[in-house]
C-alpha cells in the first residue's frame, strides 16, 4: 500500500479494501509512523485506488491527508501508471504535496514531482533501465515531510542549520561566504539513472547503476573540496 515516495513508512489503525473487477480500493485511518497510541498522536487517512483492466497496463492514485507528527500536517496525492508488453516495461508518476510549517523558512512547503522509468530486456537475463526524476521544491526554502530539518532558517544560522546537503534539498550556499544565499528559495532537483540488471541464476541478480543528480542551487556538499555544488555523480555494482 505504501511506496518510498510517500511520507508514511507505516501506520497503526483500521483499514478496509474493496475489490470489484478491475478496481481495487484501499483506505486506512490511524497514526502515521507510530506503532502505538502515545502522546505523539498523528491521525491521518491513507488511501489508494487502482484500475488494472488487463495484464498489460494499469493506472492508480494514492494520497495521505493528516499529520505525520504532533505538529506537521501533510496533504499528498499522486497518479501513477504502467505498461508492460513483451520486452518493454514503462512506468510514470505525477505527485504533488503540501506540508504545513515544514519549509526551511518555517512556512508551508509545497512540491510537485514527475518520475518516469523505461526498461527493456535485451535477453531473458539482461535488462537495461533508464529513469528520470524531477521535483520542483523551491517554495519557501524547500522541504519535504521526510526531512528532519525544519523550522526557521536564517542566513546567519550556518549551512548545517538549513537544508539536506546529502540529498540536495533546501537553500543554496554561497561558497565564498559559507552562508545561505536566500533562506526563502529552495533548490529544484532532478536525477538521471542508467542501470543494467543481469540475472545470474533464478535467485541471484547482479545490478550496475550510474546516476547523475543536479540541483538549481549549490546544495550538494562535496567532502573532497569542502564546497557546495550543483551536481553529484555516483555509480554502484550490487549483487
Amino acid at each position: 500500500m505504501f511506496d518510498f515516495t510517500e511520507p508514511a513508512a507505516f501506520m497503526t489503525g483500521l483499514g478496509y479494501e474493496h475489490v470489484d473487477g478491475a478496481w481495487d480500493a484501499k483506505a486506512i485511518v490511524g497514526n502515521l509512523n507510530n506503532g502505538r497510541v502515545t502522546d505523539r498522536r498523528a491521525p491521518a487517512l491513507h488511501w489508494r485506488v487502482d484500475y488494472i483492466p488487463g495484464e498489460y497496463w494499469g493506472v492508480g492514485a494514492s494520497g495521505v491527508h493528516g499529520k505525520t507528527s504532533g505538529t506537521t500536517s501533510v496533504n499528498y496525492a499522486d497518479i501513477d501508471t504502467f505498461f508492460i508488453r513483451g520486452d518493454w516495461s514503462l512506468f510514470g508518476q505525477v505527485e504533488a504535496g503540501l506540508a504545513k510549517g515544514h519549509a526551511f523558512d518555517g512556512r508551508d512547503s509545497r512540491w510537485v514531482g514527475l518520475s518516469g522509468l523505461a526498461a527493456y530486456k535485451f535477453t531473458p537475463s539482461l535488462e537495461g533501465i533508464v529513469r528520470l526524476d524531477y521535483i520542483k521544491n523551491d517554495k519557501n526554502g524547500g522541504g519535504t515531510p521526510n526531512l528532519l530539518s525544519s523550522g526557521t532558517c536564517q542566513a546567519d544560522s550556518g549551512p548545517t542549520a538549513c537544508g539536506d546537503y546529502r540529498n540536495g534539498f533546501g537553500p543554496g550556499i554561497d561558497n565564498t561566504t559559507g552562508l545561505i544565499n536566500d533562506p526563502n528559495k529552495g533548490a529544484n532537483r532532478y536525477a538521471l539513472t542508467l542501470g543494467l540488471d543481469y540475472a545470474m541464476t533464478a535467485n541471484a541478480m547482479l545490478k550496475f547503476e550510474v546516476r547523475y543528480d543536479r540541483a538549481t542551487q549549490n546544495t550538494f556538499f562535496d567532502v573532497g573540496s569542502s564546497t557546495f555544488k550543483k551536481t553529484i555523480h555516483c555509480s554502484a555494482l550490487l549483487p
